[in-house]
């Protein structure tokens, strides 16, 4: 996505955080009796982080720390942390559409398939651009 985009990204902070974002190292679908995974888990991935790659970078903990923006109150401070934030939530959405078609099956689920494909990369970078263009984000 970032090299599809007209900006410049610090490339190889974008990439660790981005490997990073969820390194919280344990399984939420078991034994998480509160159910607020979405909420926690972003600054359990940063601990682990901090613990385990000792050079973390500001770029790389805010990118790490926001992902799960907007259910994170606090909005991504770098253009790095909003695009892995983006992209997190279109392999989400993603994921969705295809659990829904292994679901109902694939026969009556093709023309969503393509049209989400062909749609949703599109609309994440026209929110990007426009979240960029307003924001006054570093």
């Amino acid at each position: 996505m970032a090299m599809a985009l007209p900006f410049r990204f610090h490339q190889e902070q974008l990439v660790r955080g981005a490997l990073l974002h969820d390194y919280f190292l344990y399984d939420w679908h078991v034994n998480r009796p509160e159910k607020l995974h979405g909420f926690s888990h972003p600054f359990a991935a940063l601990e682990n982080a901090k613990r385990d790659f000792s050079d973390i970078t500001p770029l790389e903990e805010n990118i790490i720390k926001r992902h799960m923006f907007p259910l994170t109150p606090v909005p991504p401070r770098y253009r790095e942390s909003l695009l892995v934030s983006l992209a997190d939530k279109y392999c989400a959405t993603k994921e969705v559409f295809v659990a829904i078609r292994n679901k109902i099956g694939a026969t009556s689920f093709p023309r969503y398939s393509r049209a989400f494909a062909r749609v949703l990369p599109h609309t994440l970078a026209y929110l990007f651009a426009m979240t960029i263009a307003f924001l006054p984000w570093t």
